[in-house]
């Protein structure tokens, strides 16, 4: 007896508790070599590589069920091929997990500008660079409504899932500037788009290396004239005041104006029932 090891000795020695070496003796994972007439257990220092090895293979992940897989295979070749089975598994948790976590990144930029906007003046057009970005487009139904424009976002939403693409950029609204006409209108609704002075319609953004598809439209890198807003995406009133403003400041649109959706109808507070958004239109000096 006196060269076993006991229980406590052997959890102490790898900094496990005793519990977890009775749960490997319940499993058949590791089991003493003795057991006394009391219950105690006890180990030969014999077993010390093989409940090391236990708690490295712990340490890598592995279940229970793996480990006693990989102690019962003594054939080193079989060995490597559960290994290198194991690492390509690892390999995409780890794909995975960066994935995710520039998904939180795009959504803690979003917010960032969402929070940055509540301490600006919204009647104060300012000027931002923005990189190249991708987004993907369908264009409003006439007469677009709330529910509407929920639709159309989750047709595109649905259109990302099999490319398994997070819609985590954000998503939001282009407005197409068709006649300059526009530029002084009056009007607070969607009137304009009908008379054929603005095209509008959702856009989610998506990462920059997509291709191939049919409604990818590409909004180049450079500085963007951006007002912060309250109202929907199809509300052009925001956007005709900025267009006026640009105007006055000796300022001309060039492409299309992204309104981009900072915090929708989740983040709705009593005294608020729109959208938060920044509206960016790209320009040059007259």
């Amino acid at each position: 007896m006196d060269s076993l090891i006991s229980i406590s000795s052997m959890a102490r020695l790898h900094s496990l508790s005793r519990q977890t070496l009775i749960h490997y003796d319940h499993i058949d994972l590791f089991k003493p070599v003795e057991v006394d007439e009391k219950g105690y257990r006890y180990y030969s220092r014999a077993q010390i590589p093989f409940l090391r090895k236990i708690v490295f293979l712990k340490s890598l992940g592995l279940s229970l069920d793996s480990i006693k897989e990989v102690l019962l295979n003594t054939n080193p070749k079989k060995v490597l091929e559960f290994y290198s089975a194991y690492k390509t598994k690892v390999n995409q948790q780890i794909a995975e997990l960066n994935d995710i976590r520039e998904a939180l990144n795009q959504q803690i930029a979003i917010l960032n500008d969402a929070v940055d906007g509540y301490e600006m003046n919204l009647t104060e057009p300012f000027i931002k660079y923005y990189p190249l970005r991708k987004v993907i487009y369908q264009e409003f139904p006439e007469n677009v409504t709330k529910e509407k424009l929920h639709l159309t976002l989750m047709n595109l939403w649905r259109q990302l899932e099999p490319l398994r693409i997070r819609p985590a950029a954000g998503f939001g609204t282009i407005l197409t500037l068709e006649t300059k006409e526009c530029l002084g209108c009056e009007s607070s609704d969607t009137a304009c788009e009908s008379d054929g002075r603005f095209k509008s319609g959702s856009c989610i953004f998506v990462p920059v290396n997509t291709e191939n598809l049919d409604n990818l439209i590409t909004i180049p890198a450079g500085e963007y004239i951006c007002l912060y807003k309250f109202g929907m995406p199809y509300d052009i009133s925001d956007a005709q005041y900025l267009l006026q403003w640009m105007n006055d400041n000796n300022y001309e649109l060039t492409g299309n104006i992204i309104d981009v959706c900072l915090l929708d109808t989740t983040f709705y507070q009593q005294d608020r029932t729109e959208d938060f958004c920044l509206l960016q239109a790209p320009f040059k000096r007259k």
